[in-house]
């Protein structure tokens, strides 16, 4: 007997455990029962979870403690004092793909940081960007894993955290972008219309590239597409009450600038498709690239809308994450190895949703590695491969994940279902 989790109200709308509904024999009334899947039972110790976060704090104070040392060896966040210094002194904000290559936005966002004595500021932006990554975190594993959650969320933090250190050791933004996706995400799965909104907007002040999920998401959710305007009105227009109007365009303008030159970088330590490109030795011109990421983007739209008519929640929206990072990973040429930082959570919990099934649990074991290989092994290799191995293994890693995604909706199309027998998992 299989099941579909397409189906939004007979079974579990896509959610875990599976919901089963059964009719007892000389009765009316339907009965339910969850199944829960034996994928989870070896690991059903509550010590885990105190494990996982354990092991998150440690590496926060660990880091704090080496930012405590030396505050300004192997970070990023001068250049985001400098921002936040020029903002209040109306000085340009932008020095080229080199400089801050965000929006004026971020500038005062980061006052409260800037504020603080060094290193106690940037320690608080480390601990923030941890927190909000593991909050969201949890936020979507209640919502995909349901009852199940406890037993799986210490393991989506302790797969995430490898691929993390590096950002929240530099200090970089990636780190709170990322959780600030996740919590995009978790808003959409709970039907959180208004929070999904905040969460994007917050997004898209820390990186542009919160962008492409304030995008996307409305051709999907339409609940979300009237409060996306308001609050693209409201980020274009709030920068107007707390700055000198010509400051404020001239630093748009620049922004635009500076982001045009972004995109037309050619540096060999960036980890898109282009990285892999390179460090084979070769080079796409300017055009042909901008093309492929035009080609790119029009696709992941396509899948998007495919996706968004087959599943519910809040499966939908783990689609939503794995699309948006997958593409931010490949086709932002200002990706770096740090960056993948972004693509975790999505590779984490797709892992641990394909391991509750018996048909796709190799799939689910092939993304949980692909997980591992990006955060462990670019520093063992480094002295044999320098920093090419991360530029090209980790675009190579974020196109295998693509591919598992695209098996797995030709599968679905091909069986018109995602069946799973229930006797699977009831397997001991």
């Amino acid at each position: 007997m299989d099941f579909d989790l397409r189906t939004k109200r007979q079974f579990s709308r896509w959610g875990y455990p599976p919901i089963i509904h059964t009719r007892e024999a000389n009765s009316d009334e339907d009965s339910t029962v969850q199944i829960k899947p034996t994928i989870f039972i070896w690991y059903e110790n509550p010590v885990w979870i105190w494990i996982a976060l354990g092991a998150w704090i440690v590496a926060l104070v660990v880091i704090s403690v080496m930012v405590a040392i030396n505050p300004h060896d192997r970070t990023v966040t001068g250049l985001y004092h400098d921002a936040s210094h020029n903002w209040f002194q109306q000085k340009p904000l932008y020095a080229g793909p080199g400089g801050m290559n965000y929006f004026p936005q971020f500038a005062p966002s980061f006052v409260l940081f800037h504020w603080l004595p060094v290193p106690i500021g940037d320690i608080a932006w480390r601990w923030l960007s941890g927190f909000v990554l593991v909050f969201g975190i949890w936020r979507l594993a209640k919502t995909q894993f349901a009852s199940n959650s406890a037993w799986v969320l210490p393991w989506i933090l302790l797969l995430t955290l490898p691929i993390s250190l590096s950002a929240l050791r530099y200090g970089q933004a990636n780190a709170l972008f990322s959780g600030l996706l996740v919590n995009v995400v978790a808003s959409i799965a709970q039907r959180r219309w208004t929070g999904a909104t905040l969460w994007m907007m917050l997004a898209v002040i820390v990186k542009p590239l919160g962008l492409v999920i304030l995008l996307l998401a409305p051709f999907v959710y339409a609940p979300l597409r009237w409060r996306v305007l308001l609050i693209a009105l409201i980020l274009i227009l709030s920068p107007f009450l707390i700055a000198n109007i010509d400051y404020v365009l001239s630093q748009y303008f620049a922004s635009f600038a500076n982001l045009q030159s972004c995109s037309v970088v050619i540096e060999h330590r960036f980890a898109d498709f282009h990285g892999i490109i390179r460090t084979l030795g070769g080079e796409l011109p300017a055009q042909w690239a901008l093309v492929i990421r035009a080609v790119a983007a029009i696709v992941v739209l396509g899948l998007w809308v495919v996706v968004g008519r087959r599943f519910d929640e809040p499966l939908r929206a783990i689609w939503l994450l794995a699309f948006t990072t997958i593409f931010l990973m490949l086709f932002n040429p200002m990706t770096e190895s740090n960056s993948y930082v972004i693509l975790a959570p999505a590779l984490s919990f797709w892992g641990f949703t394909l391991l509750t099934t018996t048909r796709y649990r190799t799939l689910g074991w092939c993304l949980v590695s692909i997980a591992l290989s990006i955060g462990l092994l670019k520093e063992p290799l480094r002295p044999i491969f320098r920093n090419n191995f991360a530029l090209i293994w980790n675009p190579i890693m974020a196109l295998v994940f693509f591919g598992v995604l695209l098996l797995i909706l030709w599968q679905i199309q091909r069986l018109k279902s995602f069946p799973i027998p229930i006797k699977d998992l009831n397997q001991s």
